[in-house]
């Protein structure tokens, strides 16, 4: 269905903005109340996530992916210690990705009003994963040198969760998460306007392509 706007009434295209990002701030509030030595390199692997659960959300945060990996982090030793220095830690890591609507993209630009204000298209601005977080991460094995007797290096933690948080978000990506948080938004805001006497169109963008690893 085409619409059309007219320039005669840039208020009125405002004020249907304001409102929209308004109803969108709102159910997001709602929805936020409900849920409740010299330098060493160290190498990091991390294995394919796994997805374990899709969970939908009625707000702008669309839909959110819970993920688990494993993480290898080593980091190698010196030749003047025998390389007895050496360590080498394997992480089970969990973390959560939301995806959904950045209100801030939304422009009026992207808000279409009739000229009688009984009509209105508005095109959604693309989706995006919002947040990425680990939950948790857990040592399954630790080696740290000659019996196990060197202090492990905190940058070996700090290394490992920073792998497993890309590689939460790359899995996550790779599964739709983008895909289903740009359907949800879809029919989220088409619903907002459900109980209004105008006439309201919405288009998703494009879904995004996942970023390379």
């Amino acid at each position: 269905m085409s619409t059309t706007s007219s320039p005669k009434h840039p208020t009125r295209k405002k004020i249907v903005l304001l409102g929209l990002v308004l109803l969108l701030t709102a159910l997001a509030g709602w929805q936020a109340w409900q849920l409740r030595m010299p330098e060493q390199s160290i190498s990091v692997l991390t294995r394919e996530g796994v997805l374990q659960r899709i969970q939908h959300l009625n707000n702008l945060e669309t839909v959110a992916f819970h993920v688990e990996t494993v993480v290898t982090s080593t980091k190698q030793g010196n030749w003047y210690r025998l390389w007895q220095d050496q360590q080498r830690g394997l992480f089970i890591a969990s973390g959560r990705v939301v995806a959904g609507l950045n209100l801030n993209r939304l422009t009026t630009d992207q808000v279409q009003v009739s000229a009688d204000g009984r009509r209105i298209h508005i095109e959604l601005p693309p989706v995006e994963m919002l947040s990425i977080s680990l939950d948790k991460t857990e040592i399954y094995d630790l080696n740290t040198g000659l019996m196990g007797l060197m202090k492990i290096d905190p940058a070996l933690l700090t290394q490992a969760q920073q792998a497993a948080r890309q590689q939460i978000g790359h899995t996550a990506c790779q599964s739709g998460v983008l895909k289903i948080a740009n359907d949800n938004a879809q029919k989220q805001v088409q619903a907002l306007f459900a109980l209004t006497q105008a006439e309201v169109s919405v288009t998703a963008a494009a879904v995004p392509n996942c970023p390379s690893q």
